[in-house]
């Protein structure tokens, strides 16, 4: 007969470190990255109690970095090449509350709103609505997590109108895109990875 003595406490101690590997909260701090299938990272950082920092690598040395109120609404967006700013892409959100005021996202929730944008085309404005949906659960990998889904709305003055679809995970503080709908067109983003930054 074999010797579990041995094997037993090794069995319990797994699941531990598995789950241990799983980012929380205090994570944020070092930062969290989350990995689309096709390879494109995504990495969160926090900048202050009210701002979360996204930087979205989709090619080599290139990506866009974002700057979110909340973990979910958009304060900035510029894109950079080998780690220094692209010029003239830089976008800034400007909303009638404070960063700090800015509403709670909550499951059945939601918010209109009027942004001012600040661009290289000068300055103009969009109409903004938040649809905060049911809390449901979400797994990346080998994390679950409870989830807020998100509906974003756009409408610019022009008239024309996109739709973006994202996750919030509350016990995070962070939001992903899962599906932008602009047009006739649809990207779809599928996630297979979760983990604290290295």
């Amino acid at each position: 007969m074999k010797d579990l003595s041995r094997i037993l406490p090794l069995a319990l101690i797994l699941p531990g470190l598995a789950a241990a590997q799983c980012p929380v909260a205090a994570d944020l701090e070092k930062g969290i990255e989350i990995e689309t299938v096709e390879g494109e990272v995504e990495s969160f950082i926090r900048i202050d109690p009210h701002r979360v920092q996204s930087l979205l690598m989709y090619d080599e040395g290139a990506g866009t970095r974002i700057l979110l109120g909340k973990g979910v609404y958009l304060l900035e967006v510029l894109d950079e090449e080998d780690g220094q700013p692209v010029v003239g892409t830089r976008a800034t959100y400007t909303f009638p509350l404070p960063v700090a005021d800015l509403p709670p996202i909550t499951p059945g929730g939601g918010w209109s709103t009027r942004a001012a944008i600040l661009d290289a085309d000068g300055l103009s404005s969009e109409v903004q609505h938040y649809i905060f949906g049911a809390q449901a659960r979400v797994t990346i990998g080998a994390c679950s997590y409870d989830m807020i889904p998100i509906e974003l709305r756009y409408r610019g003055e022009a008239g024309e109108g996109d739709i973006d679809y994202l996750h919030y995970l509350p016990d995070l503080g962070i939001s992903y895109l899962v599906r932008s709908d602009y047009g006739a067109h649809s990207d779809i983003y599928t996630y297979h990875t979760i983990r604290v930054a290295p």
